[in-house]
């Protein structure tokens, strides 16, 4: 069950974060970007810190952790492209 770990870390961390009002969104503000800007950043720092805590995945957490921010780079893309 490789991975278990950081699963259970990255998902325990944001329904935490759920359960204790704790809106990254609400504090970066502008309404649904400051939301989905808060969804991208609070999953990239769940990952990197379940990188962290899972024995299977420390060699990982640099391409994971960068590849997270790299996909928050296309939520501007996204909103030009709605637009």
């Amino acid at each position: 069950m490789e991975g278990f770990i950081f699963g259970f870390i990255d998902n325990f961390i944001l329904i935490l974060g759920a359960f204790l009002g704790f809106d990254v969104g609400e504090k970066l503000g502008k309404g649904a970007l400051g939301a989905i800007c808060g969804a991208a950043l609070g999953n990239t720092i769940s990952d990197a810190i379940g990188c962290m805590i899972d024995p299977a995945m420390h060699d990982k957490i640099l391409g994971v952790t960068v590849g997270c921010l790299v996909a928050c780079l296309l939520v501007p893309v996204f909103r030009k492209l709605k637009a």
